[in-house]
């Protein structure tokens, strides 16, 4: 498998960086307009059909700020239930994991790294 640049040569598709530099923008001159991008062949999950892999820097970056601020707001979120739960205005156990559940649900990328929730004492009544 092969991939074509602009310039109409053909590069091997394999764990590489392909540096693609584009014009500055005539509005802001200092603008750097670089994309590293990862490139990795892999197989279709049937088998049936080679793929390219490709994974950019900024790409990357903003998942991470996704999840990053997912986590913060998830967080946030479940020291809201702790005190809900302390101030007695949740007591019922299934009530309690209905909220644990809406939480999980709302904030998917997070709630799977996560293992427990912060309880406080007696809030299985």
């Amino acid at each position: 498998m092969s991939r074509q640049r602009s310039s109409g040569v053909l590069l091997p598709v394999g764990s590489c960086h392909l540096p693609t530099i584009r014009e500055p923008s005539p509005r802001n001159e200092g603008q750097r307009k670089v994309r590293v991008v990862l490139v990795k062949p892999a197989q279709s999950p049937d088998g049936s059909q080679s793929v390219a892999l490709c994974w950019s820097e900024g790409r990357t970056e903003k998942d991470r700020a996704i999840r990053q601020k997912q986590e913060v707001r998830f967080l946030a979120d479940t020291e809201k239930l702790a005190k809900r739960i302390e101030l007695g205005r949740l007591k019922s156990a299934a009530k309690i994991y209905e909220a644990i559940g809406r939480l999980k649900e709302r904030y998917p990328r997070v709630a799977l790294a996560t293992t427990s929730l912060p309880m406080t004492r007696g809030s299985a009544n």
